[in-house]
């Protein structure tokens, strides 16, 4: 497998987390709007800890968290994330996707969300991936769906119910591909 550190959409620049997304992550960590459906405000020390995972994780698999940033000004739009984890008493790797409040409702959890998902199946051994979220969370339950994801079932995960989504390698249609051009991974 080639770790896919940076890499481009139609509208966005997915780049490894790095130290200095210190900022941009506390500043969308700390905000109650978009903290709603992701287990609540997050203080500066537990945003510190949660990065501080997020680069042992690229260190131990070659993937993981991406701050995404729009390609015209390179503003912080939010974070996607390709990780092993443990849910519904599975191991499991996942695919997520959280946007600042203010980017809500223009299609970028969608385009994260199938960007991420074509590197797991062009770059990894897998043969299924998995994304959840609260039951009541539809916006996040449609961009799974948009993704390709299929309702597999209720689970249990930190203390709250949530529905778990799963797409399989033959459900993967292989779109969007992924490809390496002019020094650049592209996922069309």
């Amino acid at each position: 497998m080639v770790p896919i550190e940076v890499f481009a959409t139609q509208r966005l620049v997915g780049e490894r987390v790095q130290l200095t997304d210190y900022d941009d992550l506390c500043a969308m960590h700390s905000d109650p709007v978009t903290m709603a459906t992701l287990g609540g405000v997050r203080s500066d020390a537990t945003t510190l800890e949660f990065l501080r995972q997020k680069m042992d994780h690229w260190e131990t698999y070659g993937h993981g968290l991406w701050i995404f940033r729009d390609k015209p000004h390179h503003q912080f739009v939010g974070r996607g994330l390709l990780e092993h984890i443990v849910v519904g008493g599975n191991d499991e790797v996942e695919v997520g996707y959280s946007l600042v409040s203010a980017q809500w409702g223009q299609g970028l959890a969608t385009e994260m969300a199938k960007a991420i998902v074509s590197i797991a199946f062009h770059c990894l051994d897998v043969t299924s991936i998995v994304s959840f979220t609260y039951p009541d969370n539809f916006a996040s339950r449609r961009v799974m769906e948009k993704a390709g994801f299929v309702y597999e079932r209720e689970i249990q995960h930190v203390g709250r119910p949530h529905v778990l989504y799963r797409i399989t390698r033959r459900q993967f249609s292989g779109k969007p591909t992924l490809e390496f051009a002019d020094g650049t991974w592209r996922i069309e």
